[in-house]
């Protein structure tokens, strides 16, 4: 019961929570709290049947794609930087192998895919490259951290995957918008249920060092 008040606590302490709702997005507000606190109960279920909890952010997508950008929607300065880096090569055939939609549609992908594996994005409220109409917030205070690497850490030890599969597999999913904040909040439930592991592990064995 402490660790699901203190799982309470650090979700609504969360400055991506308060920007969330103070910008009246109400679908995205209660997704995370109902998600995280799915996720929170379904991580010790040792059922296998749990991984269907896997199916509902991807539900959440499909139902908004008609109204997100796809990074295989190239603006006109992408089709001009395809058209350029094709004059680099000696052969057409060699330019048109190297540089095209398809794997400008890879790099768009990728550089989604691993913008969202930065936790710069989530603790630290700015990014390393420049990320051109998107305007940073601090997620989660970097003091957490620590607690995130180590829940992370103990959740990895305790075999316990569903969180990071869902981390994974909605990463995935998002990766194919752009820009990645669209759907970001779908990472919300993972990042506020690994800080409370890390949390809830180490305060428990400081009182267990503490009664000895």
């Amino acid at each position: 019961m402490f660790c699901f008040f203190s799982l309470l606590f650090f979700i609504f302490s969360s400055n991506w929570i308060k920007v969330i709702f103070e910008n009246s997005i109400f679908p995205q507000f209660f997704f995370i709290i109902v998600f995280s606190v799915l996720l929170f109960f379904l991580e010790e279920v040792k059922s296998r049947l749990k991984y269907l909890f896997l199916a509902f952010p991807l539900l959440v997508i499909l139902l908004n794609i008609p109204a997100e950008k796809s990074v295989y929607n190239f603006s006109n300065l992408e089709i001009y930087t395809i058209n350029q880096r094709r004059t680099y090569y000696k052969g057409s055939a060699i330019a048109k192998f190297f540089e095209n939609k398809g794997t400008r549609f890879l790099f768009n992908y990728q550089k989604n895919f691993f913008e969202g594996l930065d936790l710069n994005y989530y603790f630290f409220g700015t990014h390393p490259r420049e990320r051109i109409e998107v305007k940073e917030i601090k997620k989660f205070s970097f003091l957490l951290l620590p607690l995130f690497l180590y829940g992370l850490y103990e959740l990895v030890r305790g075999k316990k995957y569903l969180g990071l599969s869902y981390f994974v597999f909605s990463l995935s999913m998002a990766s194919f918008f752009r820009p990645i904040d669209t759907f970001s909040f779908l990472f919300f439930p993972f990042f506020v249920t690994t800080i409370n592991v890390g949390f809830c592990k180490a305060f428990f064995k400081f009182l267990k060092s503490k009664a000895r």
